[in-house]
Formats: structure tokens, C-alpha cells, sequence
């Protein structure tokens, strides 16, 4: 987690930093950390990255879990 937040403080706004973003995606998939990962969709989306479209998909789990929050 740590990491991936250091990497991405170099380089997260850049737009060819969808391939970090994809691993720091599949990092909180493996460990099911599903509000977590709403949180770095919601920071992907605040930059102009390449391909950021595939970004506004985001997985069931965090559509559920967002539902959850938000009722």
C-alpha cells in the first residue's frame, strides 16, 4: 500500500500512469479491500490519464459497497 501511494506521488498525475494505476487495482482486488478501492478509482478519476474512460466501470464490489454508504 505504501508503495504503490509513493510511486504514485511521482508519477500518478502523468498520463501514460495507468499501468501503476491497474496494479494498485489488482493489489486491493487481491486483498479485498473494497472501500479502499472505491478511494483510488475516485483518485484516478481526478487526473487525465490515458484510457480513463475504462476507469468509470468500476467493479460490482465497490458499486455495493458504495450503495452501502450512501443509504
Amino acid at each position: 500500500h505504501r508503495l504503490f501511494n509513493r510511486g504514485l506521488a511521482y508519477v500518478g498525475t502523468d498520463y501514460g500512469s495507468n499501468t501503476l494505476w491497474d496494479e494498485y487495482i489488482k493489489n486491493e482486488e487481491s486483498l479485498q479491500a473494497w472501500s479502499h478501492l472505491a478511494v483510488v478509482y475516485t483518485r484516478i478519476l481526478e487526473h487525465p490519464i490515458k484510457q480513463l474512460d475504462r476507469y468509470f466501470n468500476w467493479h460490482p464490489k465497490i458499486s455495493l459497497q458504495m450503495t452501502h454508504l450512501f443509504h
